[in-house]
């Protein structure tokens, strides 16, 4: 199948830094969050990391909105391999979007709660920490849903579109050139020149395509020298 058209570079760069800042906002935003989330005792630590774990949920939000905007740009070039499978895709992001929110609410619901825990005193610290278990457990949760399973379904919903339209190339395909490329006699050699344009050395004047048609005809002169030893006719 040909390959899909791009619409816009601008729309190409764009895609590319939605899906960047979706990467490096993930990593900074887990990483602030984790003091809280490994410490036996969340209520405490999050009054400790109170800065940290806001400063978290403010690269959670980033995380989202990364996230939002790869959905709605590879939208209409998903779209036009399947009317289905494109849209298929926005909507498994967003739900891992919403996901994302649920598990920032958490954090910030569990930094609220150790606020009032601390104000009041430890009146009934069992009741306060079962609540911050809770909070710690629902983000372990989401995050488990969203960028675990809900990515997944995402990755295999738009790598079988970009296979399908020939965005990347197949394994087949690929085995099939590299047969192609190890015999060159038994193919078209228009097929050599596209495989060198693909692979952007292909120069018709240059040192590589005299050295690829040279190798050509070293194999041919030697298949023929080899034919003829066995009792076969020379074609030239």
């Amino acid at each position: 199948m040909e390959t899909l058209d791009v619409t816009t570079k601008r729309h190409e760069v764009g895609t590319g830094l939605f899906f960047i800042a979706a990467t490096v906002t993930a990593i900074i935003g887990l990483k602030l969050y984790l003091p809280v989330l490994h410490d036996a005792d969340p209520l405490g630590a999050v009054n400790t990391y109170a800065g940290q774990v806001a400063l978290g949920a403010f690269f959670e939000a980033l995380l989202a909105v990364a996230n939002i905007g790869t959905a709605f740009m590879m939208l209409p070039v998903l779209s036009r391999v399947s009317s289905r499978l494109g849209p298929a895709y926005t909507i498994f992001r967003s739900l891992e979007v919403v996901l994302i929110l649920v598990g920032l609410v958490s954090m910030l619901a569990l930094s609220s709660v150790s606020q009032q825990f601390t104000a009041e005193g430890a009146h009934d610290p069992a009741d306060y920490k079962a609540i911050g278990a809770a909070l710690i457990a629902v983000h372990d949760w989401t995050f488990i849903m969203g960028p675990h399973f809900m990515l997944g379904i995402n990755t295999l919903i738009y790598s079988y579109l970009f296979l399908r339209s020939g965005l990347v190339p197949r394994l087949s395909g690929e085995a099939g050139h590299d047969r192609r490329i190890a015999h060159p006699h038994r193919g078209d050699p228009g097929d050599l020149r596209h495989h060198r344009c693909l692979l952007g050395h292909y120069d018709a004047h240059g040192p590589a395509h005299r050295s690829l048609r040279d190798g050509t005809r070293r194999s041919v002169d030697h298949q023929r020298v080899q034919h003829a030893r066995s009792g076969g006719l020379i074609s030239i």
